[in-house]
């Protein structure tokens, strides 16, 4: 038989749990499995293989990250079936934990103030905003992380806003990861 990922609140059951079966000796060997199936956390990387000058119509406005991307590591339960989404595939829903971080500069001359966000299935989440000073000849690194639900074919993107005016912004290299968490 096949494993089945399930929930903590499935293994807590007061009723079909593998905790309630414990105790009256009723674990089977496909409930073992699927604890330990489980308990492998989906994880899932994607990389900037190819960098790209993102386009900047509107200052303060977030537009996707404009690199090609490309999955990077050892990945589990997570896929990029579109470039730059790194797209949770398997069910039921997890809590991830995510990191992304990325480097780049803006292509115009001076000072430009950048920010990020991490995006879910297309809108971003205000709560990961970070922003920094970005220089055009300067690659400067920026970090943001935090905690997202995610069901099957929810995914995470990168989107990126000049906060100063319309200069269009390069990000060299880049990274975001996840990790599925106990729901």
């Amino acid at each position: 038989m096949a494993e089945t990922r399930r929930s903590l609140t499935q293994f807590n059951s007061n009723t079909t749990g593998l905790f309630k079966a414990n105790a009256v000796g009723l674990i089977s060997e496909q409930d073992l499995r699927d604890f330990v199936y489980s308990t492998a956390f989906p994880v899932g990387v994607l990389s900037i293989s190819s960098s790209a000058s993102t386009t900047i119509s509107s200052s303060g406005v977030y537009v996707q990250e404009a690199s090609t991307w490309a999955l990077d590591g050892a990945v589990r339960d997570f896929d990029m079936n579109t470039n730059a989404q790194l797209r949770y595939t398997d069910a039921p829903d997890v809590l991830a934990f995510f990191v992304a971080v990325l480097s780049g500069q803006h292509d115009g001359i001076g000072t430009k103030d950048v920010s990020i966000r991490v995006a879910k299935n297309g809108t971003t989440l205000a709560a990961t905003q970070q922003g920094i000073k970005f220089k055009a000849s300067e690659n400067l690194q920026i970090t943001t992380f935090g905690l997202v639900s995610l069901a099957q074919n929810d995914y995470l993107s990168l989107f990126v806003a000049n906060d100063s005016d319309t200069t269009n912004v390069t990000m060299v290299t880049g990274h975001i990861s996840a990790v599925g968490l106990f729901k």
